[in-house]
């Protein structure tokens, strides 16, 4: 198993400041072949349709670090 640990910076509606977000993705059963940088980018697309189907921060937000652990 796979899990990635994804920060994100959000920012405060149209102000200045920005927040912290961090989300966790799991892939489990993963082909051999696929390579750690495949499953990152995975990752991080996960992660952008979660916050895109949020409707919560549009496009004010910004992957900042991805880091990975194998299980």
């Amino acid at each position: 198993m796979y899990s990635f640990t994804i920060h994100v910076s959000i920012r405060k509606g149209l102000g200045p400041e920005w927040f912290q977000k961090v989300f966790t993705v799991d892939y489990k059963d993963i082909d051999p072949d696929i390579t750690i940088e495949e499953l990152k980018e995975w990752a991080k697309e996960d992660v952008r349709s979660q916050l895109k189907s949020s409707n919560c921060y549009g496009e004010n937000w910004i992957i900042q670090d991805v880091e990975s652990t194998k299980a």
